[in-house]
């Protein structure tokens, strides 16, 4: 039995016992003794490096004085000064940290176990959303709120457009585009829309808004907040305050100057909608916050304190039945309210509060997606928005 290796450009020959005596793992060969040699040698280090970083570690603590030990409450019940305090138990011993083996490499690099936490939380100056708290009362009851006047025109569905002063391309777009879709129909009397801003330092572009506002008549100026991104809850939460405050509506439909809607197909899906605790969009199942002050989306401790949030529908648009309208304009009476500066989260946390669950909306679309079936489409540029509605009137 020969064997045959082929090495470079020559052919050797090797017997079974040549290549047993000189193979390269050989235990013979000397290479191989050398190669034992080295790997006996890292082990004893590997070890004894183990031994000493554990042996540092982790040393016997001394015996701490004496002190009164922690309890836990286990019949809790409210008592009054000079009364027996609840029934109580100890707690368990609380144990020393153990040494993590696998941080050898940081005690060799001088670091400790400490070294690679994470920073500590920030106190949590919020009760969590999961935990019900009792919130403040509104300054004004509701039945002391302004309402619509009596004999006011009853709409099915009302939009509201929160709307910055700088987009007047893309309210002149809205104007021409969507909101006609029942133009000449039996329902044009059941919708209507308005444009809503909030307050601006800047005096020129105000006064260009308002000279806008005479020429078209759909926009509605709240001073109560600056008109700035991060006060977009704000603007939504007194949208709503207007909404209740002077239109008569079934149902309001929150909706961005960016987004596409068909109309028509909304109006179909509303007037069989229930009348109350009406909540319909695209749904997100939980709200994850990002805690990174560098995240676009980061929210504050202070804001919101849980580490997940209740299922809420996405902000480029929503409908809401009219009790739901009363129950987010609530919280424009609550001067030490602090929302959640993303504005469809808040809303869905408002409402959630309130015991109200969000309908899935399948033809409603976050991104720029158009479809057969679709109803709201977001994120579309204003000559998109002509495109897709002339389309749609061409069938």
């Amino acid at each position: 039995q020969r064997r045959f290796l082929l090495c470079t450009n020559k052919i050797s020959i090797y017997t079974p016992n040549r290549m047993a005596r000189h193979g390269p793992f050989s235990c013979h060969s000397k290479r191989s003794k050398i190669f034992v040699l080295i790997f006996t040698i890292g082990a004893i280090i590997y070890i004894s490096a183990i031994s000493t970083y554990v042996a540092i570690e982790t040393p016997t603590p001394p015996s701490p004085p004496e002190q009164p030990q922690p309890v836990r409450i286990t019949n809790f019940n409210f008592v009054a000064v000079g009364q027996v305090s609840p029934e109580t138990e100890p707690l368990p011993p609380q144990l020393p940290p153990k040494a993590r083996v696998g941080d050898m490499f940081n005690f060799i690099n001088g670091k400790t176990n400490d070294d690679d936490q994470p920073p500590p939380a920030p106190p949590r100056l919020n009760a969590p959303v999961s935990i019900p708290q009792p919130l403040e009362e509104p300054t004004v009851p509701r039945e002391a709120r302004p309402k619509p006047p009596e004999g006011a025109h009853e709409y099915l569905l009302y939009a509201i457009i929160p709307d910055g002063y700088q987009y007047r391309v893309r309210r002149d777009v809205v104007r021409k585009t969507w909101v006609n879709f029942l133009k000449g129909t039996s329902r044009d009397d059941l919708f209507g829309y308005s444009f809503l801003m909030g307050k601006t330092d800047n005096a020129t572009l105000r006064e260009m808004v308002e000279l806008e506002n005479v020429e078209h008549g759909d926009i509605v100026f709240v001073d109560d907040f600056m008109d700035t991104y991060r006060n977009l809850s704000l603007k939504s939460i007194h949208a709503f305050k207007w909404l209740v405050q002077n239109i008569n509506s079934k149902y309001y439909f929150k909706v961005d100057d960016d987004s596409f809607v068909r109309l028509d197909r909304l109006m179909d899906v509303v007037q069989n909608a229930p009348a109350e605790k009406y909540y319909y969009g695209f749904v997100h199942n939980a709200f994850v916050p990002h805690r990174s002050p560098k995240h676009a989306y980061y929210v504050s401790y202070e804001e919101f304190a849980d580490r997940r949030g209740p299922s809420f529908v996405a902000g480029p648009g929503y409908v809401i039945s009219h009790d739901c309208a009363e129950i987010i304009s609530d919280y424009a009476y609550r001067p030490h309210y602090r929302p959640i500066w993303l504005e469809d989260v808040n809303t869905g946390v408002i409402l959630n509060r309130a015991g109200v669950k969000p309908a899935f909306a399948r033809q409603f679309f976050t991104g720029n997606v158009c479809k057969p079936d679709m109803i709201l489409s977001h994120w579309v540029p204003p000559e998109r928005i002509e495109q897709l509605y002339n389309n749609s009137l061409e069938g």
